[in-house]
């Protein structure tokens, strides 16, 4: 028995392990919008917009993604479960953050100004602004969610505001615009 045994440790030669499969990807992972970077605050919501601001209001937010590879898509949406389907298509052109190789602690800062005017003169109702980003691009098919869809292994993060909208000017406005 004892000499199988060497004749096995002498013919075997070390444990080798199996070989690792060169094919095997990392798994794609979702962007973040960071909720601490977010302008308007989310704690003072709803922000007031006024229609007659000239000089709009800047809206920031920062994203991360673990994939430091990846490009961030973006879009935004005013009151979207109210849109028709064209304009679900083509509310805002695509906007585009490269990618942050190496480091993915890296936050990438999205900016938009917003209008008044871009939520119509309903004051009565109360209104929405959504930011949506992708590591993929979006789709422009006629496919549910319309303007929403990312290419098939494409991962999404959204942050929606509450506005409400007025039909005099505010501080903000008169501060030229932001916060």
């Amino acid at each position: 028995m004892a000499s199988r045994a060497c004749l096995l440790l002498l013919m075997g030669g070390c444990i080798m392990p199996p070989a690792i499969d060169e094919g095997v990807t990392l798994s794609n992972q979702a962007p973040r919008i960071l909720p601490e970077s977010l302008t308007p605050d989310p704690a003072n919501l709803p922000k007031t917009i006024s229609v007659v601001c000239e000089p709009g209001y800047m809206f920031l937010a920062r994203v991360r993604d673990p994939d430091p590879l990846d490009t961030i898509y973006w879009r935004t949406f005013v009151d979207y479960s109210q849109m028709s389907l064209a304009e679900k298509l083509g509310s805002r052109i695509d906007e585009e953050l490269p990618s942050t190789p190496p480091n993915p602690e890296v936050s990438r800062l999205v900016t938009f100004p917003v209008f008044g005017s871009d939520f119509g003169g309903d004051f009565s109702v109360p209104h929405v602004l959504d930011l949506l980003v992708s590591d993929r691009p979006f789709t422009n098919d006629e496919q549910d969610p319309v303007g929403r869809k990312v290419e098939e292994d494409g991962l999404t993060d959204i942050y929606t505001w509450a506005i409400k909208l007025i039909p005099t000017s505010d501080e903000n406005c008169l501060a030229g615009g932001g916060g």
